[in-house]
């Protein structure tokens, strides 16, 4: 009998347990429902999991600036880039992260990274124009933007033909 309990109790913990991929993807469907915080909760449980798991780290670090935190937001960016210097969204993010923060520089130079690693990254593209229009460099605001615009990026318009004219 003492057996047959713990085979079940055991067999009740691998159904129950999930791996750090479910948690991540959990975590996806709660940030989508605007569940923060349940988002949250998720990505740390799959990065305590997977310490390198750079994606969970570059999302938590995005739910972190929803939620406006943006210290936390920030050091995960950069550990999520630390394990994986690939993630052109992630650059891309803390680029936007760092025009927020009015580090105009900090903010190009990891939106030119996003757009290295993927040419075509058109809110890459679109979010370096804002750090140059805050330069007060609007020739090359502009020129980026048309460039976001003609990649298909429809909140280049707005800006094209409020500030571009």
């Amino acid at each position: 009998m003492k057996i047959l309990l713990l085979l079940l109790f055991i067999l009740n913990l691998s159904v129950f347990s999930q791996t750090a991929d479910e948690h991540y993807n959990y975590a996806l469907v709660k940030f989508f429902e605007e569940d923060y915080y349940g988002a949250m909760i998720q990505l740390s449980k799959a990065i305590e999991m997977k310490p390198d798991f750079a994606e969970a780290y570059g999302n938590r670090g995005f739910v972190y600036f929803n939620i406006g935190d943006t210290v936390k937001a920030l050091n995960d960016f950069d550990k999520a880039l630390e394990l994986n210097p690939a993630l052109h969204t992630i650059y891309n993010n803390r680029g936007y992260l760092n025009i927020l923060r009015n580090n105009y520089d900090l903010a190009i130079q990891d939106l030119e990274k996003a757009i290295s690693i993927k040419p075509d990254f058109a809110e890459a593209i679109y979010n370096q124009g804002l750090a140059y229009y805050e330069l007060k460099q609007l020739d090359k605001a502009c020129e980026l933007w048309y460039q976001a615009g003609d990649l298909g990026y429809t909140k280049a318009f707005k800006n094209i033909n409020e500030k571009c004219r």
